[in-house]
C-alpha cells in the first residue's frame, strides 16, 4: 500500500465533511487525495471501514505482533507539531527491488509499483504482481502496455540468452525488466528493431554500450567495423533515429553469493557479489530513460586482450579473447571462449609488465 499525499489544512485539523471507505476498495496504486481520521490512521486495518474528510493506515501491527520473517522501524512526521507514528517494513530475506529511476515511479496517474526501489515487503505483499493475477496477452506475440507507462509492442518472440553462440551477434530488442531480472538461463522477451529508424521500442532496448576496458552487460553494443565504439541516439522534428552498430552476446557463467546466477545486465544482488568479484553500478540513458547495469572485475586483475581494436571482431562475432580489458570474475574466462573464424592473422598480445600504481592510475583515468 503506498499513498500519494498532498498536505492540506483538514489534516489533522477541522473536519468539515466526512465519508467512510474502506482502503481495499481502491485500485492498487492508485492516488489517495483525502484525509483520513488519525485515530483510525493509527488502529484500523485495510479492510476496516475508516473515516476521510476531503483530503493512514500506518503500516504498524500492534506491539509486540509482527511476524517473524517481517522486520520494523517505528516512525513519526509532525503535522503542524502534533506527530503521528506509522511504521517501515521490510522481509527478513531482504535485497533492493525495482528500478534506480526516479521518472518511472508514477504513471497513468498510479504509482507504479513494480518499478519503485525499495527492500523486499513482508508476505504477503509483493509489489510485483500485486493484486489479481496479470491480464493475458490482448493476442500472441503482442506485450500489453503496463503500469510503468511501457507501450503495447507487437512482434514480441520468446528466447533464452545462453542458446546463442558466445559472441553472436544480437539483432534483437529486449525488455527492459527482462534485462535487469533475468538471467542467461532465463526465458526473456525480445522484439526487432524498427526496420525505419532503427531504434527499440520504448522500455526496450539492444544492449548496452561497450564499457572501455570492462565486462558489463551480456548484450554490449556500439561496436564499429573499424574496431572503434559508438551508439547513436537522437530526436529530429519528433522523430527518433538510432545507430546501435555491432551488438554481442557475452555469456558469463557467474554465480553470486546468494547462489543465484548474475542476470543480464551484468549484476548480481545487492550486497551478494563473490568477495573475489570486484564491481561498479552504472547506468545508460535511452531516450531519457535510464538502464542500470553493472561492469565487474576480479580482485586480482590485470589487463588482458590486445590493444588492438580491429582484431576484436572477426568472423561475425565479437572475439573475446582479444578484447582489451582487465580480467573477469570467476566463472567468464574470456580467453577460453571459442575463437571466430577468420583470414586475418592476430596480432601477439604485447603487453609490458607494469606495476600495481600503473594500473590504480588506468582505472582512475577510466573512472
Amino acid at each position: 500500500m503506498a499513498l500519494k499525499f498532498v498536505f492540506l489544512a483538514g489534516f489533522p485539523g477541522f473536519v468539515a465533511s466526512t465519508a467512510t471507505i474502506t482502503m481495499n476498495s481502491l485500485a492498487q496504486g492508485s492516488e489517495f487525495n483525502q484525509c483520513i481520521l488519525q485515530t483510525d490512521f493509527t488502529t484500523k486495518g485495510l479492510n476496516n471501514a475508516i473515516t476521510v474528510t476531503n483530503r493512514g493506515l500506518d503500516g504498524c501491527c500492534p506491539t509486540g505482533q509482527w511476524n517473524s520473517e517481517c522486520k520494523m522501524y517505528s516512525k513519526s512526521q509532525s503535522f503542524f507539531g502534533e506527530s503521528v507514528g506509522y511504521c517501515l517494513s521490510y522481509a527478513k530475506k531482504y535485497k533492493l527491488e525495482g528500478t534506480n529511476e526516479k521518472t518511472d515511479d508514477q504513471a497513468d496517474g498510479k504509482l507504479a509499483l513494480t518499478t519503485i526501489k525499495a527492500y523486499t515487503g513482508c508476505a504477503p505483499f509483493t509489489p510485483v504482481g500485486t493484486g489479481s493475477p496479470s491480464p493475458a496477452p490482448a493476442a500472441p506475440g503482442v506485450a500489453p502496455a503496463d503500469a510503468s507507462g511501457c507501450p503495447a509492442v507487437t512482434g514480441v518472440t520468446k528466447m533464452v540468452l545462453n542458446t546463442m553462440a558466445q559472441g553472436s551477434e544480437f539483432t534483437k530488442c529486449i525488455k527492459v525488466s527482462d534485462f535487469n531480472s533475468k538471467s542467461m538461463f532465463d526465458e526473456v522477451e525480445v522484439v526487432d528493431r524498427d526496420a525505419n529508424t532503427g531504434c527499440c521500442p520504448k522500455c526496450w532496448i539492444p544492449g548496452i554500450k561497450w564499457y572501455n576496458q570492462y565486462w558489463g552487460a551480456m548484450v554490449v553494443c556500439g561496436f564499429k567495423e573499424d574496431g572503434s565504439v559508438n551508439m547513436g541516439m537522437s530526436t529530429s522534428n519528433n522523430v527518433q533515429s538510432c545507430t546501435y552498430n555491432k551488438c554481442y552476446v557475452v555469456k558469463m557463467d557467474i554465480t553470486c553469493a546468494d547462489n543465484t546466477k548474475m542476470r543480464i545486465d551484468g549484476c548480481c544482488p545487492k550486497d551478494q557479489w563473490d568477495s573475489e568479484c570486484k564491481m561498479y553500478s552504472k547506468s545508460q540513458s535511452f531516450f531519457n530513460h535510464n538502464v542500470g547495469y553493472c561492469l565487474s572485475y576480479a580482485k586480482t586483475y590485470k589487463l588482458e586482450g590486445t590493444t588492438e581494436k580491429t582484431d576484436d571482431q572477426a568472423g561475425g562475432k565479437l572475439a573475446l579473447s582479444n578484447i582489451y580489458s582487465y580480467t573477469a570474475c570467476a566463472g567468464f574466462n574470456p580467453a577460453a571462449a571459442p575463437e571466430p573464424a577468420s583470414n586475418q592473422e592476430t596480432s601477439p598480445a604485447a603487453q609490458a609488465s607494469i606495476g600495481l600504481l600503473g594500473v590504480v592510475g588506468a582505472l582512475v583515468a577510466i573512472m
